[in-house]
């Protein structure tokens, strides 16, 4: 062409193919390692995008009756939540904490009880993930969609998110650690993005509490300062 960065002339693009081709073929046929590996590169690639065209087909399908799914009775709104005041909603996530949570929690805290130990996906596939029902909870709970790092497959839309902040409320114990991060691996294979933008938090929550004679309670932490509390309190209070 004018501008030299194409070639619009068939007969020479005829040529230049057919000497290219035979030269690969020549190569090929003396199984030089070098074009070995590129043309497994390339049967890989090209497999890898018939996989992944058909996973996303098959995912589309399940994300279309999680979308129609309605989160469940276990997700008690606030007030900010229906009032669409995204910057100021919490949306607090457990199942032992939910007595207290339901009592406690402010107008701008909606929650849902989540059993975390039903929830080890680990090694889940995604169409056996989206399948829980409390997963599709969740989902439907925060309204953004799913990020599923498929090239093609784009269902995920920050924009869209219902709450402002996300709080775990595990036990203090090691199982509440373990619940905690099975809730934290369900964010990183489906909301990556929330995790990035430190949208996702912890709850910190005190393993002991020392009733006290006078209608007062001391938490602590962990062992150690229970330990303390109980040295500088005495037994008399």
């Amino acid at each position: 062409g004018q501008t030299k960065d194409s070639l619009d002339d068939r007969y020479i693009y005829t040529c230049l193919l057919g000497c290219i081709e035979d030269a690969l073929k020549r190569e090929y046929q003396k199984g030089n390692s070098w074009l070995m590996e590129i043309v497994e590169e390339v049967i890989s690639n090209a497999r890898l995008r018939i996989q992944l065209a058909e996973e996303s087909k098959h995912l589309r399908e399940i994300e279309k009756s999680v979308k129609k799914h309605k989160v469940s009775e276990k997700f008690k709104s606030c007030d900010t939540y229906q009032e669409g005041k995204v910057e100021e909603t919490e949306f607090l996530e457990g199942d032992s904490a939910g007595d207290r949570v339901k009592t406690a929690r402010a107008n701008f805290q909606c929650y849902l009880a989540i059993r975390g130990k039903s929830l080890n996906i680990y090694k889940a596939s995604i169409d056996k993930l989206l399948a829980n029902r409390e997963i599709q909870d969740i989902i439907s709970a925060l309204g953004c969609g799913i990020d599923l790092g498929i090239d093609g497959y784009e269902s995920f839309d920050i924009n869209k998110l219902k709450v402002g902040k996300i709080i775990f409320l595990p036990d203090a114990d090691i199982d509440g650690r373990h619940i905690a991060m099975l809730l934290f691996l369900i964010f990183y294979k489906l909301f990556p993005e929330l995790l990035y933008r430190g949208l996702v938090y912890v709850a910190d929550t005190p393993l002991y509490v020392i009733n006290l004679k006078d209608n007062t309670s001391v938490y602590c932490m962990d062992e150690k300062e229970l330990k303390e509390k109980r040295a500088e309190i005495g037994e008399g209070r």
